[in-house]
C-alpha cells in the first residue's frame, strides 16, 4: 500500500488472508509504518473475531 488514503479505501474490501500478508509486507519495510500496522491489524482481529463467532454460533467448538 502507498499511502493512508489507500489503506483506507482498500480496507473494507480485503480477506483475512490479504490482511495478513499486507501486514507481513509492512512489518518488512525498513521503517514500518506503526499507523498502518495498528490499522491493519485492528481490521485483521474484527474479521477473524467474526469468523471465529460464527464458528462458535454453528457448534464448530474444539473440545480440547
Amino acid at each position: 500500500m502507498t499511502g493512508w488514503t489507500d489503506l483506507v479505501r482498500r480496507l473494507p474490501s480485503m480477506t483475512e488472508a490479504e490482511l495478513k500478508a499486507a501486514i507481513a509486507k509492512e512489518a518488512a519495510r525498513d521503517e514500518p509504518r506503526a499507523s498502518h500496522l495498528t490499522r491493519m491489524h485492528t481490521r485483521y482481529g474484527k474479521l477473524r473475531n467474526a469468523r471465529e463467532r460464527r464458528a462458535l454460533l454453528r457448534g464448530e467448538v474444539d473440545r480440547d
